[in-house]
C-alpha cells in the first residue's frame, strides 16, 4: 500500500507568503476587488476564486468522521497519509525538527470507505432582519462619509446591499464539493484542474525567488511531540512498524542472504523515488565497509564486512569492491524498516538493528558480524537487554 503526504504544508505557506506581499498596500472594498489585485501582482500565477460565502457544512462531517483535534496551534507541522491498515497522523513542533510524534491512527481500514464517500452540505447563510436592516444602514452612513471626502464607492458599496440581501448572483455560483474533491485528484495526478483554472494548458509555476522562512523557537526548549496535540476518537496506537510515509530520501532495510558467502544480513537503501499510487520505489543502495576483526588477539588481523561501521553508496565504489546487490526496483512488502534517521557518519542506529532483530529475526550479533569495535558494543548491548 502506498504511503504519501496528503498535505503539502511548505507549499501552501510559499503560496500565501506570496499573497500577502501582493496585497500589502493595496485597499479592497469587495472579493472581487482583492482577487482583480492579486491577479495583477501575481502574473506568474493563475488565480481561481470560489465564493465561500456560502460554505460548507463541515461540522456535520466532523460529527460523522468522530476525530477531533485538540491544541493544533502548539505544532507547525503536520501531516496525514495512509497505510495498508488506515489513515493516520503525525507532527512536529517546528519545521526544522529532526524527529517525529508516534503515528496516531485515524481511521482504520473499515472506516475508509464510508468517510471518502461523506460530501458536506452547503449551508445558506441568512440574515435576520434586524441584524441586516443595521448593516443596511450602516452602509449608508458609510456611502454619505465617503461622498464627502470626494470618493465615489456607489458600485461597491450596491454590492454590498445585495449581499445582505442574497440577491447578488455570484453569491449563488459557488462550486460543489465533489469539483473540489476532482480538483484535488487532477493536480495529485499532474493535470489541470481546469479551464478556467488553468488555461495555460497545466499546473502554473512558482518564479524562481528569494523566500526567507524564519523558524521561531530555536532558543526554546521543545516540547515531547506526543503532548502538544490530543486526538479525540482516534483508533488505538499503531503497531511499533508504522513509522509514517516512505517518501524520496527515507532510508529502508530488506531482507539480505546471511547464507551467501560475503553476503550482507540486510541490505540499507536510500529511497530515490517513491510513486504515492505505486507498491514500488526506486533505491540507491549502500554498502557497509570493511574493519579488522576486534578479538583481542595479538598479530594480524583479518578484514571482515562491518555492518556496524559507515555505510556508502555503491556508485561511489570501485566494481571490484561491490557486493552482490538486489534490484533497485523495491517491492513495498519486501521493506523490513523505514522513517529512521542514520548517525553520523552513516552508522545504523542501535535502536533500528534492535528491531530487525526482534520484529524479523534479522540476527547480527554472531560472531560473523560483529567481531568489530562497534559489534562488540552491540553485542553488549543486547546482552545487558536480555537479562534486565
Amino acid at each position: 500500500m502506498p504511503r504519501y503526504i496528503l498535505s503539502p504544508a511548505p507549499l501552501q505557506d510559499r503560496f500565501f507568503s506570496r499573497v500577502a506581499a501582493a496585497l500589502k498596500g493595496h485597499d479592497a472594498w469587495t472579493h472581487q476587488d482583492m482577487i482583480a489585485t492579486l491577479s495583477t501582482c501575481l502574473r506568474h500565477h493563475v488565480v481561481h476564486w470560489g465564493h465561500l460565502g456560502i460554505t460548507f457544512d463541515f461540522d456535520q462531517v466532523r460529527a460523522d468522521i468522530g476525530v477531533e483535534f485538540h491544541r493544533l496551534r502548539n505544532i507547525h507541522h503536520f501531516e496525514m497519509f495512509r497505510q495498508a491498515t488506515g489513515v493516520y497522523a503525525r507532527w512536529k513542533q517546528w519545521l526544522t525538527d529532526a524527529t517525529w510524534s508516534p503515528p496516531v491512527q485515524l481511521l482504520n481500514l473499515g472506516r475508509m470507505h464510508q468517510v471518502a464517500s461523506l460530501r458536506p452540505p452547503l449551508l445558506h447563510h441568512r440574515f435576520e432582519q434586524q441584524q441586516a436592516a443595521s448593516m443596511h444602514t450602516w452602509l449608508d452612513k458609510l456611502e454619505v462619509f465617503t461622498k464627502s471626502l470626494g470618493h465615489d464607492h456607489y458600485a461597491q458599496i450596491s454590492y454590498l446591499h445585495r449581499v445582505i440581501d442574497q440577491t447578488e448572483p455570484t453569491l449563488h455560483n459557488t462550486t460543489t464539493c465533489q469539483k473540489v474533491i476532482d480538483d484535488i485528484l487532477a493536480v495529485g495526478r499532474g493535470r489541470a484542474v481546469s479551464a478556467s483554472a488553468a488555461p495555460l494548458g497545466g499546473l502554473p509555476a512558482f518564479p524562481d525567488e528569494v523566500l526567507a522562512q524564519l523558524f521561531p523557537g530555536s532558543d526554546v526548549s521543545l516540547q515531547n511531540s506526543p503532548s502538544l496535540i490530543t486526538v479525540e476518537g482516534a483508533s488505538e496506537p499503531p503497531s511499533q512498524s508504522c513509522r509514517g510515509p516512505c517518501l524520496a530520501g527515507s532510508w529502508i532495510v530488506t531482507r539480505g542472504r546471511p547464507g551467501d558467502q560475503g553476503s550482507l544480513p540486510f541490505f540499507l537503501g536510500n529511497v530515490l523515488d517513491a510513486p504515492s499510487m505505486s507498491p514500488t520505489a526506486i533505491v540507491q543502495w549502500y554498502q557497509p565497509g570493511l574493519s579488522r576483526q576486534a578479538t583481542g588477539r595479538t598479530g594480524r588481523k583479518k578484514e571482515v564486512i562491518d555492518v556496524f561501521g559507515p555505510w556508502s553508496p555503491v556508485d561511489q565504489l570501485p566494481l571490484n569492491k561491490v557486493l552482490a546487490m538486489p534490484s533497485p526496483l523495491v517491492n513495498a512488502a519486501d521493506v523490513l524498516d523505514w522513517g529512521f534517521e542514520l548517525e553520523a557518519p552513516a552508522l545504523i542506529p542501535f535502536d533500528v538493528l534492535d528491531r530487525l532483530m526482534d520484529e524479523h529475526g534479522v540476527d547480527v550479533t554472531g560472531f560473523t558480524y560483529s567481531m568489530t569495535p562497534r559489534g562488540n558494543s552491540y553485542r553488549a548491548h543486547r546482552h545487558m537487554a536480555a537479562v534486565r
